[in-house]
C-alpha cells in the first residue's frame, strides 16, 4: 500500500515519489499484459522515453472552473422537423 507523502515534502521530492508511482503502474500493466515478459528492453526504453518528453512538455493542470468537454447534443426530432420547415419556407 502505497503512502502519501508528508505536506512539507519539497517538490522535487514529490515529483519524484509520483514519477515512481506512475513507473511503477506502468510496468505492473505491462507484466499483466504479457509485454515486459515478451519485450522487457523496449518496454523499459518506452516507459523511460515517455517519462522524458512528458518532463519537457507537460501537459499541465486543467482549469478547474471550465466544465468538461461535452459534445453537442442532437436536436430532437421536433427541432428538426421545424429547421427543415423553417429552411423550406425561407
Amino acid at each position: 500500500m502505497a503512502t502519501t507523502p508528508p505536506d512539507a515534502t519539497p517538490v522535487g521530492e514529490l515529483i519524484a515519489y509520483h514519477r515512481d508511482q506512475v513507473e511503477a503502474g506502468l510496468l505492473a500493466a505491462a507484466e499483466h499484459s504479457g509485454l515486459l515478459a515478451d519485450e522487457p528492453t523496449q518496454t523499459r526504453t518506452t516507459i523511460g522515453s515517455a517519462e522524458k518528453v512528458g518532463s519537457r512538455h507537460p501537459a499541465g493542470v486543467p482549469a478547474r472552473d471550465r466544465p468538461p468537454h461535452r459534445p453537442a447534443a442532437r436536436p430532437t426530432r421536433r427541432q428538426e422537423q421545424g429547421r427543415e420547415e423553417r429552411e423550406r419556407d425561407g
